[in-house]
């Protein structure tokens, strides 16, 4: 999975740019930034107590510096925070891989038994096991794919996103479908994905502006290393109007809140003078 030809970090996020026009578009993840992550919150502190844990008990050695020794103090402390990372780093590497053989396999329009060859050449056994549930869901589900990892806009609203797959699913039509390889999946895809359902056209690295398809459904993958979840998401009126408020929260609000802080005030110096 790459990042999309026509997306640049700013300030604020990711945004994207077209060539030709003096305006960004809100990236649709950023846009999710402005939700709470307090699941996050406890998720850190489950990670850094359960390696302190295993160093304790001596199940895991304690970490090394540059120099080859033993970490202690503010060092050990300093390397013990930044646990969180390292486990976030090595899940979205994981990610990246499965999503990229997944763009791989949709884009050369393999069949399935060609898919099932392209498994053993993948030497990761984590990732391999994970592409292999998306082949297996591409399998019992007849998925045809229509259109994979494009950039799809939205002029009216001001947002951009890269959607990871559309294709054609026997009775269910066009469906939307976003992979996720993450331990857990939330309500949040669904405003993801509803976001990228309710785009205006989708516009290719070279610049040209294609027709979004109707899509009839939105869906999460949810990719395990022994098997997947295909659900449906809720695609309603009241989930976009939800997406947008979060867009303008994160585009209007947060970057305003700065500004919401006056001038010091010292102690004897009076309002309104006099």
């Amino acid at each position: 999975m790459t990042t999309p030809a026509q997306a640049r970090q700013t300030s604020i996020g990711r945004v994207y740019e077209q060539e030709g026009r003096d305006v960004q578009f809100l990236s649709v993840t950023t846009a999710l930034q402005a939700l709470p992550k307090d699941a996050l919150m406890y998720w850190a502190a489950r990670e850094v107590a359960g390696v302190a844990v295993e160093i304790i008990e001596g199940r895991a050695p304690l970490p090394v510096g540059a120099d080859g020794e033993p970490l202690a103090g503010d060092d050990l402390h300093k390397w013990l925070k930044t646990e969180p990372l390292r486990q976030r780093d090595s899940a979205g590497n994981i990610g990246d891989l499965v999503h990229g053989y997944a763009e791989d396999f949709m884009r050369a329009g393999l069949t399935v038994e060609e898919m099932h060859e392209k498994l053993e050449a993948i030497e990761d056994k984590k990732v391999r096991a994970r592409v292999k549930q998306f082949v297996q869901w591409v399998e019992d589900f007849r998925v045809e794919p229509i259109a994979v990892e494009v950039t799809i806009y939205n002029d009216e609203h001001g947002y951009a996103g890269s959607c990871d797959l559309i294709a054609h699913v026997p009775g269910y039509g066009v469906v939307l479908v976003d992979l996720k390889t993450s331990k857990g999946i939330y309500g949040s895809v669904a405003l993801q994905a509803i976001a990228y359902a309710r785009g205006e056209y989708i516009l290719t690295d070279e610049g040209e502006r294609l027709k979004l398809p109707e899509i009839n459904m939105s869906a999460v993958l949810h990719i395990k290393a022994r098997s997947y979840v295909f659900r449906k998401l809720d695609a309603s009126d009241e989930c976009f109007e939800h997406f947008v408020h979060l867009l303008h929260t994160k585009r209007e609000i947060l970057p305003a809140l700065d500004g919401r802080l006056l001038h010091r005030i010292e102690p004897g110096v009076r309002a309104f003078g006099g």
